[in-house]
């Protein structure tokens, strides 16, 4: 009995170890120590960096850029037009159209996040962050949506003592300046919170229009501003932020009119503080026509982008930041095959992968025409790339395929001839091209068939035979022996005589002959040993 009660504990044993050892391994979540870096782009602004231009047909989904935004928080009831930063649950981790002041525009996270998808690939991912209101201003003034909104009135210029209230109130003072604090410190420890170690890349800010007429003030407003935000992104990470890159998009100079005479001083404001501070930049805007000189409207109304100029502006904005970060970026267009590139040691290599069938037979880069015969081993490398941005086109197009043709050895009973064209051995052969084989035959041998991958080749005379192959493929020669000296170099099939004259007599035949000696043998010996 204990025999057998020991017998089951050990069988239960086994079975739990086997258990344990061929069970599923449980999904693991992204522990504490576990961090996934996640890149950080900030938006901040008016109507134009909010989000006011029709996003049109615009499909397009970026899936390695993420998105947190707010927009147009109402003093009057602490409620936003638009929001998606309520928790870790309501970000976006694809931007597409759709994420302007409502679902039917889009703002400049549109275009930089078309821009960065290129850049940011497999588990390297960025995240844009939006707070912006329309029609707000830089300085501490009420009236217009300054009175629905607040506005950015920075945070060293408020009274000793006052804070802003980001709650129901009436004092518009700096509340689009702590809102912005407020919603990128809560999107960044949700972040923090879930496993991600955001980095603070930089600032766009589209903002102005409402402060016309005021270059002077805006001027100096704008400095403050800017160290205020560095200043305070820095609390907020632990971080320092004091060279933060800050982009600033100047204002067009057709809103609201074409040829806007206030805009040339105001834009000449905006890049004198670019000029004077660390990291700090503008985007051109002048080419952006948002009202036509025949005053027909180009926008999505005359003081709003258009669909496409909207995602211009996005797209010069990342470029730039990108420049600033010296994040370097390749724009790849290929058709029927892939471009991958590296930064490496200096150099910029390119890797050109076909699909099946296809052959790169166009290249250009930064529009100059390359030679498909320099890439070498589908590579192609510019040694010392000095740029951060480089343009790649490529054209694959569909290729005959090659096939390998292999050769049985002839055994001393004929040749491979030369055919008309030089070649003797053709070790590949073009899709939907002949090969030819031409075999002479030794003294004594003819050639029962030519076969290529068992299937017989036409003979043409000449001692030359032809296929089309449809795939690679071996070459056999079946010879037999000649029967008269008018068989030795026909080149035709045997005349199939019985008897020795041929291979397969010659084998079969002897091996009968042999096996019948082998028995008269025996026979003869049994005899024997009977008398």
């Amino acid at each position: 009995m204990k025999k057998i009660i020991f017998a089951l504990v050990l069988s239960l044993f086994v079975a739990v170890c086997a258990l344990n050892v061929f069970a599923a391994p449980a999904a693991k979540s992204v522990s504490a120590t576990q961090t996934v870096s996640v890149e950080m782009y900030l938006i901040g602004g008016q109507s134009n960096a909010a989000g006011y231009s029709s996003k049109g047909d615009l499909s397009e989904t970026f899936k390695n850029v993420g998105y947190a935004g707010a927009v147009n928080h109402y003093l009057s009831s602490d409620i936003y037009e638009a929001e998606n930063i309520n928790s870790f649950s309501a970000f976006k981790w694809q931007v597409t159209a759709g994420f302007g002041h409502n679902s039917g525009y889009i703002g400049p996270e549109y275009g930089m996040a078309k821009a960065f998808d290129d850049i940011y690939v497999g588990s390297k991912k960025a995240f844009i962050f939006k707070s912006a209101a329309g029609g707000t201003t830089l300085r501490d003034v009420t009236g217009g949506e300054n009175d629905m909104y607040g506005n950015w009135y920075p945070r060293s210029m408020w009274s000793k003592g006052y804070v802003p209230s980001t709650g129901i109130t009436s004092d518009p003072t700096g509340v689009q300046y702590k809102l912005f604090v407020e919603n990128f410190k809560k999107v960044y420890l949700e972040l923090v919170a879930n496993g991600y170690a955001p980095q603070i890349k930089g600032m766009v800010w589209m903002q102005g229009c409402s402060d016309l007429g005021h270059a002077d003030e805006y001027k100096g407003l704008l400095k403050t501003f800017i160290a205020d935000i560095r200043e305070d992104l820095s609390a907020v990470t632990g971080t320092d932020l004091s060279t933060m890159p800050f982009i600033i998009g100047k204002i067009a100079t057709t809103f609201g009119s074409y040829n806007n005479g206030q805009f040339p001083s105001f834009n000449e404001a905006q890049q004198s503080v670019a000029d004077g501070m660390v990291n700090v930049e503008t985007i051109e805007t002048s080419d952006l026509i948002i009202v036509n000189s025949d005053g027909t409207v180009n926008g999505t109304d005359k003081y709003h982008f258009n669909t496409a100029d909207a995602v211009t502006l996005g797209t010069r904005f990342a470029q730039k930041l990108l420049e600033i970060v010296n994040i370097k970026n390749v724009d790849v267009k290929a058709q029927n095959g892939q471009v991958s590139y590296e930064f490496y040691d200096g150099d910029l290599r390119l890797t050109f992968v076909p699909k099946d069938g296809y052959v790169l037979t166009d290249l250009k880069i930064d529009g100059i025409d390359i030679d498909p015969k320099n890439v070498v081993d589908n590579t192609y490398i510019i040694r010392n790339a000095e740029k951060n941005n480089y343009s790649v086109e490529a054209e694959f197009t569909a290729a005959f395929q090659t096939f390998k043709i292999t050769y049985e050895p002839l055994y001393n009973k004929g040749t491979y001839a030369a055919n008309a064209d030089g070649s003797r051995y053709p070790s590949s052969i073009r899709e939907g091209s002949l090969l030819t084989v031409t075999v002479i035959p030794s003294e004594g041998y003819k050639v029962e068939s030519v076969l290529f991958n068992g299937e017989p080749m036409e003979f043409i005379g000449n001692d030359r035979y032809q296929i089309t192959p449809q795939k690679s493929g071996s070459v056999k020669v079946v010879f037999s022996f000649a029967t008269d000296a008018s068989d030795e170099k026909s080149g035709g099939k045997s005349s199939g005589k019985a008897g020795c004259g041929g291979e397969i007599s010659v084998f079969g035949g002897c091996f009968a002959l042999s096996t019948m000696l082998v028995l008269a043998l025996i026979c003869l010996k049994k005899r024997n040993a009977i008398r």
